[in-house]
């Protein structure tokens, strides 16, 4: 899988993506100065065994998690201002990992989806370096973290807050949960506008098959202008049917925030969000040669998007 970095992480660390991260982008973000904020948190060592170790990792995670998602390294450590000061290795091994991510299935309510732990080793020892834990940021906030001791149970929900952590108060919780069942409704209702977009115009006599997408979190890729844009997505859909590849695709337009592409077999929507739909519609003479070959394969990708 590969995990995109949001547009800052990426900026700081020189690398678009966590997979690409090595030694000397960690040592940058040392000889830069970087400081920690909302979005990155620097550890000196490793997080103990003990059950206060297993809640402030839990913690830390739940509260990326409660604000923008972000990255959590250890193996940095930071001045009294908060700036990364150093490089510090951890002994490396799986296991760690391993307990990394059952702390996170555990003790964080819901569980933070597709939290990523990558270990980074050091030049000249491959069993001591750097662990980059990589927080999305979740659709599914506010989360909460469980703590067993000492009894009773009781939960807390973290948020990161510039380079600190905030219990978020009761009045606050509930507005994060209406934030979430809001979120949830208006996502239903942005696909359903995106499938009756894709019925304009269309053919009553014609066997059609439609798919709608609409992103957890919304992106922004541009339509025009430099850097990667909606048409780049197009022109890299493969199939192995013809009439549903990229590059079959034509008489494209840009208009409403959104790109348009059309062939005699499908028309195509892509929003500058991340959202989009196709529509394929079965005309007589594709259909036939369809029923004489396998069916027809393809991919539906959602291009790399990130939250901003």
């Amino acid at each position: 899988m590969f995990h995109v970095l949001s547009p800052r992480l990426a900026a700081l660390l020189g690398v678009s993506s966590l997979d690409l991260v090595v030694e000397t982008h960690l040592q940058a973000l040392v000889t830069n100065g970087t400081a920690e904020d909302q979005d990155l948190d620097f550890k000196g060592a490793r997080y103990d065994y003990g059950p206060g170790g297993t809640f402030e990792l839990a913690k830390d995670i739940a509260a990326l998690a409660n604000q923008v998602g972000g990255l959590l390294v250890i193996g940095i450590v930071e001045d009294d201002q908060g700036r990364a000061s150093g490089l510090q290795p951890v002994k490396l091994d799986d296991s760690e990992k391993g307990r990394i991510r059952q702390i996170v299935a555990d003790r964080i309510f819901p569980m933070v989806a597709n939290v990523q732990v990558k270990d980074v080793p050091t030049a000249s020892d491959r069993e001591r370096g750097y662990y980059l834990i990589f927080v999305p940021h979740s659709t599914l906030a506010p989360h909460a973290v469980r703590q067993l001791d000492p009894k009773p149970l009781w939960l807390c929900y973290p948020l990161r807050h510039g380079t600190t952590t905030h219990y978020q108060t009761e009045t606050e919780i509930a507005a994060r949960y209406r934030d979430r069942f809001a979120a949830a409704r208006t996502q239903i209702e942005r696909l359903d506008q995106i499938h009756e977009d894709g019925r304009r115009n269309e053919e009553p006599d014609l066997l059609a098959i439609a798919v709608g997408l609409v992103p957890a979190v919304p992106g922004d890729r541009s339509l025009a202008g430099p850097g990667p844009k909606v048409a780049d997505f197009i022109d890299g859909w493969e199939t192995s049917y013809w009439p549903l590849k990229g590059t079959s695709i034509g008489r494209r337009t840009v208009a409403r925030r959104r790109f348009r592409g059309q062939s005699n077999a499908a028309i195509a929507e892509l929003h500058t969000d991340g959202a989009g739909g196709i529509k394929w519609s079965m005309h007589h003479h594709y259909f036939s040669a369809a029923l004489r070959v396998s069916p027809p394969a393809f991919s539906i990708r959602a291009f790399p998007v990130a939250a901003h």
